[in-house]
């Protein structure tokens, strides 16, 4: 059995990994909000260096997936302290452990690192450069790793969606199923990303690492959905499969609720990109796997954001 850490384990993509876990892997989870009787479960507030320290030590993990991070992009604005505790300090903790005791690291980034200035996908050899903290904060978390030499795979995601609630699918179905008219901006380009391919690409990937950790320096990868398009465009087809589903009281080809609107109709604390688009044809090179594209917006709502189709 190898012995597994997950920290964030609540979280959409932690939940993901959880259902898909090979019956090689031994889990122990890592979280705010656990069980704390149930076996393997670790309630932590993992801000706290000593805390994290003292579960490492305990959990002895041979490989650690770090799903944790200060997502808020807006709120960074104004906390940028907690936000680089989370995206730069822990992650370089769990790379002082990985590197002393030849552990292998497993952290995922965002297209946030990026100035969305390109017209064309980003590849993991193109210029960072990130407009806001929350981009800067995982950009520091990249770092952190990478200077550390240790055994890793960092992973860039972007547009993750997948949990029950708390994410864009979930919020444009719920509006739409009420009946409500959106407008959703056209102008910022990404990838819409199933947690669950993000999920089952990263245990493919463990798979042919594993075996080679001692020749495997720290790697990043691109991983996203296959599609890009705007929020616009996924606001669509989040309408288009519900319908298909019979899940609305109207025929969006008759009238569609969802309206386009400029980024400036919404302004935010925190600048999005404008075109966030990454390339994972590295990752599917190396790996044979990559996450799908709209496709997996309809497998997502048939299963109720949970679960694969089977």
């Amino acid at each position: 059995m190898t012995r597994v850490l997950i920290t964030g384990a609540t979280g959409q993509i932690g939940s993901a990994l959880i259902a898909q876990a090979p019956a090689t892997a031994e889990l122990f989870l890592a979280a705010r909000s656990l069980d704390a009787d149930q076996p393997g479960n670790c309630l932590i507030d993992l801000s706290e260096r000593s805390l994290v320290d003292q579960m490492l030590v305990q959990v002895k993990p041979r490989v650690i997936i770090n799903t944790a991070a200060w997502t808020n992009v807006d709120a960074a604005e104004t906390d940028s302290d907690a936000a680089h505790i989370m995206n730069a300090e822990l992650p370089a903790w769990l790379a002082d452990y990985a590197g002393q005791t030849d552990t292998l690291l497993v952290h995922y980034s965002t297209d946030y690192v990026f100035d969305g200035n390109q017209s064309q996908a980003y590849m993991e050899i193109d210029q960072v450069n990130p407009q806001t903290v929350y981009g800067r904060t995982k950009l520091a978390g990249e770092r952190a790793i990478s200077n550390r030499q240790v055994a890793a795979l960092i992973l860039r995601t972007s547009w993750v969606y997948g949990g029950p609630t708390g994410n864009f699918l979930s919020t444009i179905a719920g509006k739409l199923i009420a009946g409500e008219q959106l407008h959703v901006v056209d102008d910022q380009f990404g990838c819409p990303t199933w947690s669950w391919d993000i999920a089952g690409c990263t245990w493919a990937a463990l798979e042919k690492v594993l075996p080679v950790q001692q020749a495997f320096n720290t790697s990043i990868y691109h991983l996203a959905g296959d599609t890009a398009g705007s929020w616009y465009d996924f606001a669509r087809q989040i309408e288009t499969e519900l319908a298909e589903l019979g899940r609305l009281a109207y025929d969006p080809q008759l009238g569609s609720a969802v309206s386009p609107c400029a980024t400036t109709k919404y302004p935010r604390p925190a600048p999005r990109p404008t075109y966030s688009v990454l390339d994972s044809g590295n990752f599917a090179k190396q790996f044979g796997r990559r996450p799908r594209g709209w496709q997996a917006v309809g497998d997502c709502l048939r299963l109720g954001n949970q679960e694969p189709l089977t």
